[in-house]
């Protein structure tokens, strides 16, 4: 399934072909809506929307303008704190800025796996390679609106996130060090033309299988 947020493919880099996922830049607070259209699209998304498309649809600052602060704990000595401000400066131009620290302890579950036909697990001298169960995530988006007309928009915006924590594939887990997703993107929108400019890069930091 084509992972898109705004209508920008925002799938890992670099040709792996695999959902950003919780490495995604946008906050809770900063969803709108999330579109899902299920079945080949490949005429409107490109070749990799050949099983359907999950659209993550942000909020326009013009409509949902002022400051939204939050602040969240759980078990697991989980600790969230979430930053959004948006603001409409003229009939023209509108900005928004968002941010995000979550961090916790993940459960501490000793898989057992097979390695080149060797048996390592709770049951062996040899644990599983988990350095830490601590996860940690951050994320950042700045984006500017001008309005070109009453009804078309140029809008230019920028995201960022760095993440460590355990990813479930399905070889099973890796340990995620440091890995940093990060996008630039402008697009004109206006009832009968889209048109958008993107990069998208990744830095992989380190894992452990």
């Amino acid at each position: 399934v084509l992972q898109l947020t705004d209508g920008r493919n925002s799938m890992m880099a670099g040709g792996s072909g695999l959902p950003v996922g919780i490495m995604n830049t946008v906050i809770k607070e900063d969803v709108e809506r999330f579109e899902v259209v299920l079945g080949p699209n490949s005429a409107l998304y490109g070749p990799n929307a050949h099983n359907g498309i999950a659209n993550t649809i942000t909020k326009d600052p013009r409509r949902y303008q002022g400051t939204t602060v939050v602040l969240g704990g759980g078990n697991q000595e989980v600790f969230s704190g979430r930053l959004r401000h948006a603001a409409k400066i003229n009939n023209k131009w509108a900005y928004k800025i968002t941010g995000e620290y979550t961090t916790g302890k993940d459960f501490e579950f000793r898989d057992s796996v097979y390695v080149g036909g060797s048996f390592y697990g709770p049951a062996t001298s040899t644990p599983e390679r988990v350095r830490t169960f601590q996860f940690r995530h951050m994320r950042t988006e700045a984006a500017l609106y001008y309005s070109v007309t009453p009804k078309s928009d140029f809008i230019v915006q920028y995201g960022g996130s760095v993440n460590s924590f355990l990813a479930v594939n399905n070889v099973g887990r890796n340990q995620i060090r440091d890995w940093k997703f990060s996008y630039l993107q402008a697009k004109y929108v206006s009832p009968r033309f889209f048109g958008q400019v993107y990069y998208t890069w990744t830095n992989v930091g380190t894992s452990y299988g």
